[in-house]
């Protein structure tokens, strides 16, 4: 059996007038958007919500789903 080779691929070369820029850009690093900065805030925005949602639960004695008026923990009510 033949064993097949792909295509020889040749890359085209730039325009002679193209060359590297002598120096790198200066960019300013973005303050919105998906950066660094706005997920380790989003982070902490979460932890802080939910440690108070904990704080909340305990201090009502009672879980969130009860807090807003969704009864919990007497199984699924099918009829039998």
């Amino acid at each position: 059996p033949e064993i097949l080779k792909p295509p020889e691929v040749q890359l085209p070369t730039p325009p002679s007038p193209a060359a590297n820029p002598s120096k790198e850009p200066n960019f300013a690093p973005a303050g919105y958007g998906w950066n660094y900065n706005a997920e380790r805030l989003n982070s902490r925005y979460a932890m802080i919500g939910f440690f108070a949602l904990l704080a909340v639960e305990a201090i009502a004695g009672k879980g969130i789903f009860e807090l807003v008026g969704i009864e919990v923990g007497n199984g699924i009510d099918i009829g039998f």
